[in-house]
């Protein structure tokens, strides 16, 4: 047996659920699958697999032996990478993740730039709120908001994710200036909902937080449609600094000024970082990446 190859055959299977479909990935007889992955059972002394006529289970400690060999198996991928890329010019896939409104407004525009200084690398971005994770997912640079992430992945904060309360002329010519906290509760907010709680506006009120009183006029989880309907006046928005400061947002947007600060989060000191293995730092093109992302977007 070909324990590494077994392996692999066995971690396509456990991920898919299908010999017929690792056979066709790996180009082999479908037989060749079952007799690597019955050797590897056999010399482990333990089933990985339950098999029926119409489908592929894992078992319990095929679960766990899963989750193991994957990420050796990742492991080996990245080093043979390395080595292959090591003092050649930065080229192939360069895998992005990126929050939808972070990187639409942040990251988007500057790649064109990121194009024309290295033509060889082909950049494939994910703008996805899904949660990643650097250490298992076939990513090679994520960017995302949040208190300092893992500390077995380099973490480069290039932005902080603080939020200003904003209105358009249009709304507050037609709702008025709220001043206080308490004004709030004659007007209308449009609020954002994450893939877990929608953020309400909250305030620190002489050391004690609470939730702001105000009427929504929506809620969404479409950063765009967040902007769209503030810019329209239909409402005031708590809108990320960085947003702010891109010029995304037309002509006639005010930042107002409470007696007390709003917040989306009791966290209130929230940055976005752009996040990578060490050990991928090595390759030409993260390398690439990451050094023009943090020079071009940690300058404001």
């Amino acid at each position: 047996m070909d324990k590494l190859r077994a392996l692999r055959f066995f971690d396509h299977v456990g991920k898919t659920g299908s010999f017929s479909d690792t056979a066709r990935h790996f180009d082999i007889p479908v037989s060749s699958v079952t007799r690597q992955i019955q050797a590897l059972e056999e010399e482990l002394g333990a089933r990985l697999l339950h098999r029926t006529t119409r489908v592929v289970k894992l078992t319990e400690i095929g679960e766990i032996y899963l989750q193991h060999c994957s990420q050796i198996l990742r492991g080996l991928d990245n080093a043979d990478e390395l080595i292959v890329n090591y003092r050649s010019k930065p080229s192939g896939v360069l895998r992005i993740s990126c929050s939808p409104s972070y990187g639409e407004s942040r990251i988007v525009p500057i790649l064109p730039e990121f194009e024309a200084l290295y033509p060889e690398i082909i950049i494939d971005i994910d703008l996805t709120d899904k949660v990643v994770d650097i250490m298992r997912d076939t990513v090679d640079i994520a960017v995302r908001a949040g208190q300092i992430p893992d500390e077995r992945v380099v973490a480069k904060y290039i932005d902080d994710n603080n939020f200003s309360l904003a209105a358009s002329d249009a709304y507050l010519q037609r709702y008025g200036m709220p001043l206080r906290i308490e004004d709030l509760s004659q007007h209308r907010g449009i609020f954002f909902r994450t893939s877990d709680q929608v953020l309400y506006w909250q305030a620190n009120i002489n050391g004690r937080w609470r939730q702001v009183d105000i009427r929504p006029a929506l809620i969404t989880s479409s950063p765009r449609l967040l902007r769209q309907w503030a810019s329209e006046g239909k409402g005031l928005a708590m809108m990320p600094n960085w947003v702010l400061r891109s010029g995304a947002l037309p002509a006639g947007f005010h930042i107002l000024e409470l007696d007390y600060p709003l917040h989306v989060s009791r966290a209130t000191q929230l940055g976005i970082y752009l996040l990578y293995q060490r050990p991928k730092y090595a390759v030409p093109k993260v390398k690439a990446a990451v050094d023009f992302l943090v020079s071009r977007l940690a300058q404001g």
